[in-house]
């Protein structure tokens, strides 16, 4: 991105050069989103980032950001899957997370609780 910047910054095309600057920021900005979604563990934030940013080096005349739009493109197609297969299976989509503690398939645990018998209604009659 540095040389990018570089190249542009000495280009011969005025607008080349006009643009080399806001290219740059952009491209900086992208990648501390995507580094935060890195840190965070969230998939679709590194995609997102990462298909812009292939735009953004696609449109400033680097073919190199192919690789950045197949990568970002694989990402959000992904989560999307990921999603639906979370939602087919059991409802509501979770966050991955490692405080919540993962919960066996099965029926759930009986309850401690103690719950006494019910009479039935002719018993109830008598006294």
């Amino acid at each position: 991105m540095a040389a990018a910047y570089i190249v542009n910054r000495h280009s011969t095309v005025t607008k080349v050069r006009g643009d080399a600057l806001e290219l740059f920021i952009a491209g900086l900005i992208l990648v501390a989103i995507m580094f935060g979604g890195i840190f965070f563990r969230r998939a679709s934030m590194v995609g997102i980032a990462s298909f812009m940013m292939g735009f953004e080096l696609f449109s400033g005349g680097d073919l190199f950001g192919v690789i950045f739009l197949v990568f970002g493109g694989w990402l959000l197609l992904r989560m999307v899957r990921r999603q639906r297969a979370e939602i087919a299976a059991g409802g509501r989509p979770s966050r991955a997370s490692k405080s919540t503690p993962t919960r066996a398939a099965g029926p759930p645990k009986p309850s401690k609780r103690y719950t006494p018998p019910r009479r039935s209604r002719a018993s109830a009659r008598r006294r």
